[in-house]
């Protein structure tokens, strides 16, 4: 009964290229699994990328950020708040290059039934994350940090936050 409903997810993050195929043999280095959450009628995919070990090799920054009292205090009355899903935000910050090749998901048990085959050099049931994904340790950091690289690109934006998580090291 859920895997309509995966593969409907799954091909969603294709058509909107959150995830490709990779270019290159042997790219992906390191794969991560997923499941699914019931949410209502509905499901959620969770990445685990606990499974790959990326996470454990990766350091993040601590920042601020406000809990649901902090931001209550700076309402006045006649104010709303509104409770949103932030579960797609981070998928709009670019995963920095070196960070997709740990970055793989096995789409073994569904390749054959997606919209369209996945046609790769290394194996055609694997794609690779191209946007910060739900779970990694640093997408916080890559999301609210974009807030104080004023007006560059996206790609000079997510280079300068790469060479501070990573210290300078392996960064292009």
């Amino acid at each position: 009964m859920q895997k309509p409903l995966i593969l409907d997810k799954l091909q969603k993050i294709l058509d909107r290229g959150y995830v490709v195929v990779p270019e290159t043999l042997g790219f992906v280095r390191s794969l991560m699994d997923f499941f699914a959450v019931a949410k209502g009628s509905d499901i959620r995919l969770v990445y685990n990328g606990t499974s790959c070990g990326l996470n454990d090799a990766l350091w993040a920054p601590n920042f601020w950020l406000p809990t649901p009292a902090t931001a209550a205090r700076t309402l006045g009355y006649g104010y709303y708040m509104v409770d949103i899903d932030l579960g797609e935000m981070f998928l709009n910050f670019p995963l920095h290059a070196d960070l997709q090749k740990y970055s793989g998901v096995d789409f073994s048990n569904y390749a054959g039934n997606l919209k369209d085959p996945l046609n790769g050099p290394d194996r055609h049931d694997w794609v690779h994350w191209t946007r910060c994904w739900m779970g990694l340790k640093p997408s916080p950091f890559m999301a609210v940090g974009s807030s104080t690289t004023g007006q560059r690109s996206s790609h000079e934006a997510t280079e300068r936050k790469w060479a501070i998580l990573s210290g300078g090291i392996g960064s292009s």
